[in-house]
This record gives C-alpha cells, structure tokens and sequence, in this order.
C-alpha cells in the first residue's frame, strides 16, 4: 500500500493542487503524519502544484482576457467588483486569492488580463502558495495527529461504545416490532 501511495500519491497531489487542491493537501498532510508521506515534500509538491496552477491561469487570462471571463455566469457577475478591488489591493488579492475556495483560477485569470506583469503576479503568487501550502499541510498532518489521540482515548472506552449500541439496536427494534403491532391491531 505504501508503495502505490508513494509512486500515485505524490503526482496526484501535484496534479489536484493545480486546480482547487484543498482535499488533495489535507489528505497528504494526514498520510504524512501516518508515515506514508514525507510532509517538507507535501508542501514542496503542493506549492509547485498550486505555483503551477495560477501560473497556467495568469496566462490563459493574458491570452484570451475578458472572453474567458464571461463565460462563466458566477464570474460575470463577479469581476466588475473584483476588478475594482483589485486595482486598489492587489498585493492582498494575489496573496488571499488562493483561500477563497472555488474562484482562485478566477484571480489568476483576472490578474493575467489586467495590466499586472507576469514578473509581479509570479513573485507574489510563489510565496502565497508557500504559506497555503504549509498551513493546510500542517492542518492535515494535525487532523492526523487529532484522530489518533481520539482512537486510542476510544479504545478505553470500547467496551461501553458497544454495549451502548447494543441497547440502541435492542430499543430501536422493541420500538420498531411495537409500532408494527399497533398498525396490525385494528381500530375501533
């Protein structure tokens, strides 16, 4: 198993992260506090991934512009809002544009058909995917640590999780065969 891990895993986590790769890094982080994974070559591969993304983004905004733009019905009615924010933060935009689930490619886009340079939305974008990547790394690897602390804590308690689900099952059957007799019974 740890071999497929090794050999799929990490282009896979390279490849999601070049679009909305949220899940792909939260689940690495968790396999790197399992031992799957290395977590420094989680983040590595996921700001690559991420860099990679935005940078394929940046350009297809740069080469076709407003006509990608609006040919999204949610992108339409965002960017003329975008656009002004932009122009007054764009250094927060390219940085924070990464956590806004779901419309990161949008910043990319907007910024490549804006009048940002290549030079300027790269040097922003690298550290911005750096610090993304690290801190939802760091989250699954948390996560991991988290679940494992509450499976051993559950082990103490095995003996009475499964009494208490015993008695549910019993309850919810009584109930179950009671209710089923009162529909059997007729009405007067």
């Amino acid at each position: 198993m740890q071999a497929l891990l090794t050999h799929l895993g990490y282009p896979a986590l390279f490849f999601g992260t070049l679009v909305e790769g949220e899940t792909f890094i939260l689940v690495a982080g968790f396999l790197a506090h399992r031992g799957y994974f290395r977590l420094g070559l989680v983040v590595l591969l996921a700001t690559l991934g991420a860099f990679t993304g935005d940078i394929l983004y940046f350009l297809a905004g740069r080469r076709f512009g407003r006509a990608l733009l609006e040919r999204s019905p949610r992108a339409r009615a965002l960017v003329p809002w975008l656009e002004r924010w932009m122009a007054k933060h764009h250094v927060l935009w390219i940085f924070g544009m990464r956590y806004l689930y779901g419309i990161r490619w949008l910043g990319a886009v907007l910024a490549g058909s804006s009048h940002m340079s290549f030079k300027r939305f790269s040097a922003l974008s690298l550290p911005s995917c750096l610090v993304w990547a690290s801190v939802v790394g760091l989250l699954g690897y948390a996560a991991g640590e988290m679940l494992e602390r509450l499976l051993v804590d559950a082990s103490r308690y095995e003996l009475l999780v499964a009494l208490v689900l015993v008695l549910a099952v019993i309850l919810y059957a009584f109930l179950a065969r009671r209710g089923e007799r009162r529909l059997e019974e007729p009405t007067p």
